[in-house]
């Protein structure tokens, strides 16, 4: 959710948060110590603009506390292996195993079975990679919110669709890869859920984020339709 915080806050905020994300997600887990070390001014300029941005009353002792980080991860490693963040990430785990707000406690435990059948097996074929992931056809699709995309969607099609062809083109609004269920910003009743926004890497291998508007079906292959988060 990084990258929507500059859409929705002003900028003295946002900036003020991306240090605070930037140096937290470094001693959550890194790789190399010089990384920790290269985090510490960003902690102490956290710290000294808390107090000009959200005035006196928000530098309590949690706040000071952020400066002992380094020497804490210092002594007992990366923040994930101690303190409560084992326990968060435990708990996010399991809620990541439920898809609604009905006899929640039944949803975690299949989820969990289904994924312990599928990881206890020895050998992924190329079978298995293919066939479990797929499009969900449902009555859920808001094709006005996709019709909204049609030059765009054209557009970037235009290579691919011979102008001769009359290709069969299916749209969908939910995917699934194993036990795992995506949703897209034409799905109907996507809530609240944010799990429209998807990671991946660009032409030059750099991260980026973006939003899925639609998924479809062309030539019988599955692909998402997004648009990017600058």
């Amino acid at each position: 959710m990084f990258p929507f915080v500059f859409s929705f806050f002003p900028e003295h905020i946002s900036s003020h948060f991306s240090l605070y994300f930037v140096f937290l997600r470094t001693l959550y887990f890194y790789h190399d110590f010089n990384e920790v070390l290269e985090v510490e001014p960003l902690i102490k300029l956290y710290c000294e603009h808390a107090v000009s941005i959200y005035g006196p009353s928000f530098y309590l002792y949690s706040t000071h506390a952020h400066l002992h980080l380094i020497e804490k991860v210092t002594s007992y490693g990366a923040l994930c292996f101690h303190n409560c963040f084992g326990n968060e990430s435990f708990i996010r785990f399991f809620c990541s195993l439920r898809s609604g707000n009905r006899f929640i406690a039944r949803q975690i435990c299949r989820s969990y079975d289904k994924s312990r059948c599928i990881t206890e097996k020895e050998t992924l074929s190329i079978n298995n990679i293919f066939t479990d992931e797929n499009l969900i056809f449902d009555n859920y699709l808001d094709r006005q919110y996709i019709s909204k995309y049609q030059s765009q969607f054209l557009d970037s099609t235009k290579n691919v669709i011979d102008s001769t062809d009359n290709p069969d083109v299916r749209f969908f609004c939910r995917a699934s890869r194993e036990v795992t269920q995506f949703h897209s910003l034409s799905y109907k009743r996507r809530g609240n859920t944010q799990s429209f926004v998807v990671s991946f890497y660009n032409d030059k291998n750099n991260k980026c984020f973006g939003q899925v508007i639609f998924f479809y079906k062309l030539y019988g292959v599955y692909y998402a339709f997004f648009k990017r988060v600058r």
